[in-house]
């Protein structure tokens, strides 16, 4: 007379044959980059320590690997951790700054491996360049109307927030220019005030970011 196995015991075959089965086949998942995944600049201040971290789903666990502008990091005052995804700037100057791209990859029992890429992270010192140096153009309009000056066709190259001051030029002596309710200065910098006789000649200055 045949037996019957128990529900527990076929329960138990059923789990063991699924262990097996799992254990028998690798779960290859390719990696997927969770951050970053937008283009950014990330500006500091000189000398500042800086950590960007790059994270990323996969199976088997990805190793990470920093490029700086487009090429392999081989430096000791730039460094990243392959199983953490972190890089480190120990002490950022304008020599360390460029453009960074992580590479997350996995490596299969096969001996096939997966790559994910980053969006780029532009890291930089917070600072303005200096203008450069041009003639002198001058600006004229009808007195009791507005002249808009800009504070320079072609801004110098700069990172991080920037505010705009103008100064007029009295022989030797600078003095700021502070808005009220006749001229101000707009978010892009310019100088802006009524023409009147007297601006000829006390309104010559210049733009300083």
């Amino acid at each position: 007379m045949a037996r019957v196995a128990s529900p527990v015991f076929q329960l138990l075959l059923t789990v063991l044959g699924t262990l097996a089965l799992t254990g028998g086949e690798e779960i290859r998942v390719p990696p997927s980059i969770v951050s970053p995944v937008e283009p950014q600049q990330l500006v500091y201040s000189e000398n500042n320590r800086v950590e960007v971290k790059c994270s990323a789903t996969g199976q088997p666990a990805p190793t990470y690997k920093w490029t700086w502008n487009g090429n392999d990091i081989n430096s000791d005052y730039i460094t990243f951790s392959t199983t953490t995804g972190i890089l480190t700037i120990p002490s950022l100057t304008t020599r360390e700054e460029g453009l960074f791209v992580c590479y997350a990859k996995s490596t299969f029992s096969n001996g096939m491996t997966a790559t994910a890429v980053s969006a780029t992270v532009e890291i930089r010192v917070g600072r303005v360049e200096d203008f450069l140096k041009r003639p002198i153009e001058p600006y004229s309009g009808t007195e009791g109307n507005y002249v808009r000056i800009p504070c320079d066709k072609n801004l110098p190259v700069y990172y991080g927030p920037i505010t705009f001051k103008w100064y007029t030029v009295l022989g030797s002596r600078n003095d700021e220019v502070f808005p009220d309710e006749h001229k101000f200065i707009d978010q892009g910098g310019k100088y802006v005030f009524p023409i009147a006789i007297a601006i000829y000649k006390k309104d010559i200055g210049y733009c300083r970011g």
